[in-house]
């Protein structure tokens, strides 16, 4: 079955069932796990590979640029944390 596109639920048993695998150290071969899920070899390595491409949320390349940045934002709580709500008056 060569679909072009999946279904997330279909994604995420993948890519769950392969960490699991992977985690408890259990020799398998990946395409039994493709044609368990009915997806072709091809797919499921490129599912797997956009996989790993997200697991860093934390980076943001789009959108208007920060104003603030976390070492300003970290000096502003630290203050508030210091001298409590009264350093509101200071900003």
């Amino acid at each position: 079955m060569a679909y072009g596109h999946h279904q997330t639920p279909i994604k995420s048993k993948l890519i769950g069932t392969v960490n699991y695998l992977q985690v408890h150290k259990i020799p398998f071969f990946k395409s039994d796990v493709f044609r368990t899920f009915g997806v072709s070899t091809a797919r499921g390595k490129a599912i797997l590979e956009r996989q790993q491409d997200r697991r860093h949320p934390e980076i943001e390349t789009r959108g208007q640029k920060k104003l603030i940045n976390p070492e300003q934002i970290l000096a502003m709580e630290q203050i508030l944390w210091t001298y409590g709500f009264q350093a509101r008056q200071l900003t």
